[in-house]
């Protein structure tokens, strides 16, 4: 177990770009910053608990990511069809979202010294049981959505709500909110 934001949607999450600091010249001028990258701030922690590492994952892809990037599962990211459908690929699919996500999560806790290495967090949390673990809490958020946010909600309503910042992405798309998780 681990502490969970608890409402890790786009909407409390903010992105800045990373840069070292600027160093004047000898000569007098100032070099230009370096990207280092990009950092992640977080807001609203007041469903902050205790709970398994996959559900703030599931919360969050069910919440922010459009179901066009998650039910392609496998697909690459570009303009190459898929091979069910016939569609072009929007996305990259939610098991290849949430292998991305275990990955660095084991690099990070090899990164901040809380396993040796990559090898141990794989016995602290193997990727079969993070992926269990994911659907889960797949199934008990969406036992929320269905039994509470749900019970007002027309196809109106969502087509309304498209692309509205105010909304949770399965509150205001019908591909998301008709996405079913594998």
């Amino acid at each position: 177990y681990t502490v969970l934001h608890g409402d890790p949607k786009a909407g409390n999450l903010f992105y800045h770009r990373k840069r070292t600091h600027k160093h004047a010249n000898v000569g007098g001028g100032v070099t230009s910053a370096t990207d280092m990258g990009v950092g992640v701030g977080m807001i609203d922690f007041q469903w902050t608990g205790v709970g398994k590492p996959s559900t703030d994952i599931a919360y969050f892809l069910a919440a922010s990511a459009s179901g066009r990037v998650l039910d392609n599962d496998m697909e690459p990211l570009d303009d190459t069809r898929n091979r069910e459908t016939g569609e072009s690929g929007y996305g990259v699919g939610e098991l290849q979202c949430l292998r991305h996500y275990h990955t660095c999560l084991m690099q990070a806790l090899v990164e901040n010294n809380v396993v040796p290495t990559i090898q141990d967090g794989e016995i602290q949390l193997p990727y079969t049981t993070f992926q269990r673990q994911f659907q889960e809490s797949m199934a008990d958020l969406f036992r929320t959505v269905v039994t509470d946010w749900w019970s007002t909600v027309t196809p109106e309503l969502l087509e309304e709500r498209e692309g509205a910042m105010a909304y949770n992405a399965c509150n205001k798309s019908m591909h998301t909110a008709l996405w079913q998780p594998v």
